[in-house]
């Protein structure tokens, strides 16, 4: 047996192989030592108190999925060893072949998955020719299926975004030497392992650099999609993402071992049809997390998910990293969320129809797959059964998006329907035990079952029928495992046996016979609980065949319920939260934000003891389109300007927004530089992270772009902060895009003086005495206060600190006053020269008066006290 594992285990070095034994799978060598530890189970020993004995530890099969989920979660493989032959039947060794190799990026198994988010798998081939990089990914829980090339000509900016977007569980990549790490993937793995950390760090795992030959890829492809030409997919210029496509598709195959039937297409990533959302956006906006990473609460998508399918919440996470550039695209999502308003009782009816309905999409790949359970044809059973419901409801809507959207869903219900007739209500959960098909299925089967039933009863009969035919009352039927069944007669009554009973065994008191008939029923009944189970496995098997051909089927139908699912939360959602539908501007010359009484969606659902203030947002490209707010912390500015950013979000994904009234144009890109916080693992201080993104912002934005920018500069020096910001606003400036950038130096609010299309505006405050109130209103305007003491205050300080802070701003306000310099510098000045910087400084401290030369010139050590004292009292004279 042994050898028969290293055997095995030589196939699979790299994996931890679980050698299935009877009811357990267990781990022998290193595989044990690693995985005893990963799992925290007992790690023992074969052969004990002997030098050649082997670590061993063992899993129980029936719940092998959770250890499963921990290797996968800590970056393992596993190589599942089951025994393909019957242990009854077999011939010494039973014979095992490994029949699935699960991955972080391969797994399909429900209580692995989280049902919200996709598992992509990635790759990713640099062809240094060309200088462009390809680019796949693939769910193999779903069928999705994606891929792209990119030109690298401006960085691996747009690689780095989508790697983010789609954060894959694992990233395939060509083997060079020293595994990858060298040049271009050195630094990819380096910065996904980074940008990733927070969420899950991918595994990544190099591949011999055949599986990425283009030829090989592109005939892989074709084969299995049995096209001539991938033209026909949309994806036949993409020879650099083909490869990566290949190279998928050829791995899932080989750990999956099978055909994958229900990969059934490929499409290209439609960038130029989809907004890109960078990292710091998505972190800065805190959409699926927030911005520290530690939680998925209090976010955007969890305001927002309210779907009733996994597949519906699934998309809706797809849609809010990717809104929509093309207006049309976006006023058909919104004529139907409109629909949906209008026919809210329709709607709700709809919802309570949806939320019956499992993951089709996960439930299908399951059964395509060469594991299935009978759960998951269970599942299918539980979600096909509403289908024919939803389709009546569905014949009610009233909108022309919506009918055609539904117009040809298919119900499914033969699929319904064979399941019914030949699964069991409440089936046997494990296939090889049987019992989980209906009876009418098979007359064979129905036999069987009756056999195993009632088989006493049919021994008890035919012992009645015996005992009638020969006359001998004390005559039975028995049964024990070296005879089996055998009639039983006293020797006072052996005289009457019959002829035609063979002589099977003499006890002192009895003899046993039996008879043909009886052998006959005792094959029956012996082999009928085999033979059951062999005919459940083989009609389970064609029902599977048969689900499997209408894969396409149901993988439409779950994209059609999807799309519903979200589209329909978007106008629940709208009713719940008194959300309305934005607008967009018809010249696509001006650009204008023009927001009433807009508001944060996530802050003002939460439960503050102030109720949350609207405001207003007016932007205009032809006008005003760089607002510079200054105020107070906490008095809202960050607020203000995320909530701008989100409702600009929410419109091109298709959503109503939380405003009064909206209109907008649309942004390709919306950019965020909120906040400040190392990344030590980067190597990044707080001022690096910051410039980093500002950089990446200033370097991608166009005039169609939105930046929202808070306190940029504050991570280094003033002077060079104020510097960096006024040189960024003048930057943004000549770039034309609509910009909302907070910031605490003052110095900034003479821009609107300087540039044309630079307004101010400030956070208003109501001050009386000490008290200080936050209004969280943005009014136009500009504040020469940062009521940072005040805040301090607030925060807890001890009242010695504020009170020495107050007298330290007094004496700087003071000198400041002497050397007001900044109202004289130009547009095209800089407030950053030495002598600018000097003269401030300079301000900051008085002159120096004679006597503090005396001070430091009088020799202490040498004087007697009473010198000393006289000393002291001459320089109080000259101080007064």
């Amino acid at each position: 047996m042994m050898q028969q594992f290293y055997q095995i285990k030589q196939q699979h070095p790299d994996k931890i192989l679980f050698y299935r034994m009877g009811d357990f799978y267990e781990m022998f060598g290193d595989d044990a030592v690693v995985a005893a530890k990963v799992l925290q189970i007992q790690l023992t020993t074969r052969n004990k108190n002997k030098d050649d004995s082997i670590p061993l530890c063992g899993i129980p099969v029936h719940a092998y999925d959770q250890y499963l989920n921990k290797l996968t979660s800590a970056g393992f493989k596993v190589a599942v060893c089951e025994q393909t032959e019957d242990p009854a039947q077999a011939k010494g060794l039973v014979r095992r072949e490994v029949v699935q190799i699960i991955t972080p990026g391969t797994i399909v198994a429900a209580d692995l998955l989280d049902a919200d988010s996709n598992n992509f798998l990635c790759a990713i081939y640099r062809d240094k020719k060309k200088k462009n990089v390809g680019i796949a990914f693939c769910d193999l829980s779903t069928g999705e299926f994606e891929i792209d090339q990119l030109d690298l000509n401006g960085g691996s900016g747009d690689l780095m975004e989508l790697v983010y977007l789609y954060k894959p569980r694992e990233i395939l990549l060509p083997k060079t030497e020293n595994n990858g790490e060298q040049g271009f993937y050195k630094d990819f793995v380096k910065q996904s392992k980074n940008m990733l950390a927070s969420s899950q760090e991918p595994h990544i795992e190099y591949l011999d650099p055949f599986q990425f030959d283009l030829r090989s890829a592109t005939r892989s492809l074709q084969e299995h999609f049995s096209v001539n030409s991938m033209s026909g997919f949309g994806v036949d210029s993409q020879s650099v993402g083909l490869r990566t496509g290949g190279a998928v598709l050829n791995y899932l195959k080989e750990t999956q071992k099978d055909t994958l039937g229900h990969i059934i297409s490929v499409k290209q990533i439609k960038k130029d049809e989809k907004m890109i959302l960078d990292e710091s956006t998505i972190r800065n906006l805190e959409l699926f997390e927030t911005s520290d990473g530690s939680s998925q609460k209090h976010t955007l998508i969890h305001l927002l998910d309210k779907c009733k399918t996994a597949m519906g919440s699934r998309k809706l996470r797809r849609w809010i990293t990717a809104p929509l550039l093309k207006k049309d695209a976006i006023e058909q999502r919104l004529n139907c969320v409109t629909a949906f308003f209008e026919q809210s009782e329709l709607l709700d009816k709809i919802r309570l129809i949806l939320i019956k309905i499992g993951d089709l999409e996960r439930i299908i790949a399951r059964i395509s797959l060469p594991n299935t359970s009978i759960a998951d044809v269970v599942k299918l059973r539980h979600s096909l059964e509403p289908l024919v419901e939803l389709k009546k409801e569905f014949n009610q809507l009233q909108s022309p998006q919506l009918k055609e959207m539904t117009g040809d869903f298919d119900p499914l219900d033969d699929l319904f329907q064979l399941l019914e007739r030949y699964i069991l209500p409440d089936p046997s959960v494990k296939i090889k035990d049987g019992g989980y098909i209906r009876l009418g299925v098979n007359k064979k089967l129905d036999r069987c079952k009756d056999l195993m039933k009632n088989g006493k009863q049919l021994i008890a009969n035919m012992e009645a029928e015996e005992k009638s035919n020969t006359g001998i009352n004390s005559l039975k039927i028995g049964f024990n495992k070296v005879f089996g069944y055998y009639i039983e007669i006293s020797n006072a009554s052996k005289h009457l046996t019959p002829n035609h009973y063979i002589r099977k065994q003499t006890l002192v008191n009895n003899e046993r016979f039996i008879t043909e008939e009886l052998k006959e029923l005792e094959e029956s009944i012996l082999t009928a609980e085999d033979e059951a189970r062999t005919l459940e496995l083989e009609i389970f098997q064609d029902v599977k065949k048969q689900l499997q051909a209408q894969i396409s089927r149901i993988q439409k139908a779950a994209q059609i319920i999807a799309r519903i699912d979200v589209l329909g939360t978007f106008a629940y959602n709208a009713k719940m939260n008194n959300y309305t539908r934005p607008d967009f501007c018809d010249n696509p010359n001006q650009r204008t934000i023009v927001i009433e009484e807009g508001r944060h969606p996530v802050i003002e659902s939460l439960n503050f003891d102030e109720p949350f203030i609207p405001n207003d947002v007016f932007l205009d490209s032809q006008g005003g389109f760089i607002l510079v707010i200054t105020g107070p912390n906490m008095g809202g500015k960050s607020t203000y300007m995320r909530q701008t950013a989100l409702i600009a979000l929410l419109a091109q994904v298709g959503s109503f927004v939380p405003a009064k009234k909206t209109q907008l144009p649309i942004f390709d890109r919306i950019f965020t530089r909120v906040g400040a916080s190392d990344n030590l693992t980067r190597g990044q201080s707080t001022f690096m992270v910051e410039m980093s993104e500002a950089a990446s912002i200033l370097n991608n934005a166009t005039s169609k772009s939105l930046i929202i920018l808070d306190e940029i500069g504050r991570g280094t020096s003033t002077f060079d902060g104020i510097s960096i910001a006024w040189a960024i606003i003048e930057y943004i400036h000549e770039l034309n895009a609509l910009t909302l950038f907070a910031t605490h130096y003052h110095e900034l609010i003479l821009l609107e003086r300087q540039l044309v299309g630079v307004s101010n505006a400030k956070v208003a405050v109501h001050e009386e005495n000490e008290n200080m109130v936050f209004l969280r209103k943005v009014v136009a305007g500009d504040t020469d206060k940062s009521y940072g003491i005040q805040v301090a205050r607030l925060a807890g300080l001890p009242r010695r600190v504020v009170n020495r802070a107050k007298d330290v701003i007094k004496e700087l306000e003071i000198a400041e006053k002497q050397f007001s310099t900044l109202e004289s510098i130009s547009a095209n000045d800089t407030p950053s020269t030495p002598a600018f910087e000097e003269n401030i400084q300079m301000s900051f401290f008085p002159p120096e008066e004679p006597w503090m030369e005396e001070i430091r010139n009088f020799d202490l050590d040498n004087k007697t006290p009473f010198q000393a004292m006289e000393f002291l009292h001459r320089i109080k004279k000259k101080i007064g």
